[in-house]
């Protein structure tokens, strides 16, 4: 069973209130699925909307203050109607996603230790090598060809 006490991601959230579990903390984490929507949508609409639109900032207060409001409940409405209907549809396919990511994700981090340890191994042995040749030139007298031949 999963601890209601950390943060879970939106789609742990999701899943959280899908099941009933941590009734307590429902309305937040509607809140912040809907806030996390919120903040991707944003960020596409400052591009084009903030030059052209009279008050934008001032309108995007207004509606973080509405989605955070107990009085107005927006995030639970916004949740309720949009949200949730659109990510019971598609839970398949984030499903599908997140597993692709898991498998990508170790394979990556798989391929770059194993970069990793080669490298370090290269240079520890070029770092060896290295060392015994200037052993080897510590070891010779000056004016001795004869070590200087063997090379």
């Amino acid at each position: 069973m999963r601890d209601c006490s950390r943060v879970d991601l939106v789609c742990g959230s999701c899943v959280h209130l899908s099941i009933g579990r941590c009734a307590g903390w429902v309305k937040w984490m509607m809140y912040w699925i809907v806030f996390a929507f919120f903040t991707c949508f944003e960020t596409l609409t400052d591009l084009f909307l903030s030059f052209w639109f009279p008050f934008y900032y001032e309108l995007k207060i207004l509606v973080v203050l509405w989605l955070l409001s107990p009085a107005t409940r927006g995030s639970s409405i916004l949740y309720r109607k949009f949200v949730h209907p659109w990510l019971t549809r598609r839970e398949d396919d984030i499903d599908n996603c997140i597993a692709q990511a898991k498998q990508q994700g170790y394979s990556t981090v798989i391929q770059l230790g194993t970069k990793g340890v080669n490298y370090a191994t290269t240079v520890l042995m070029q770092t060896a090598i290295k060392a015994s040749h200037g052993n080897q030139a510590s070891d010779r007298r000056p004016g001795d060809t004869h070590s200087l031949c063997e090379w």
